[in-house]
């Protein structure tokens, strides 16, 4: 069993799917459910990390008016694209950092999910789910996938 020592690329998912800028709302939620994932990293056009979109954000996207979300962005949710509400001040690993650092990171920032970059490329991401598929695999010996 892996310790809190072990590097988060041990316990990371490898090429993550990616969205750009301009993918829009109605893509994004298709590749969430699709994918049954709940983070996106998003690249820039240059191919790096420039934000993180999460089904939480979508969320928060719900408790808004439609009107709101007209007046603040000058136009409709259903043309929102990643850029309007993608999280900005993310907060990357390297792929030799700690599984207990980013425990600690989801900890002491609440939040669950940080990019894994390596000489500036995204590599891989890391998830709360991840850490909990790690503390649990004696206990739950079933695949990602499979229902209780």
């Amino acid at each position: 069993m892996l310790t809190t020592e072990a590097p988060v690329i041990s316990v990371m998912t490898v090429n993550p799917i990616t969205i750009s800028t301009t993918t829009s709302i109605v893509e994004i939620r298709s590749l969430l459910k699709q994918h049954r994932i709940r983070h996106l990293p998003v690249l820039g056009s240059d191919s790096k990390i420039v934000g993180l979109v999460s089904i939480t954000d979508l969320a928060m996207l719900n408790r808004f008016p439609a009107e709101k979300l007209r007046h603040k962005n000058n136009h409709s949710s259903s043309a929102m694209t990643a850029v309007d509400f993608m999280a900005h001040d993310i907060v990357g690993l390297a792929p030799d950092d700690t599984i207990g650092l980013a425990a600690d990171l989801f900890l002491s920032r609440e939040m669950h999910a940080a990019p894994v970059i390596d000489d500036g490329e995204l590599i891989g991401i890391v998830t709360s789910h991840d850490l909990l598929r790690l503390v649990f695999a004696d206990v739950l010996p079933l695949e990602n996938d499979q229902a209780i």
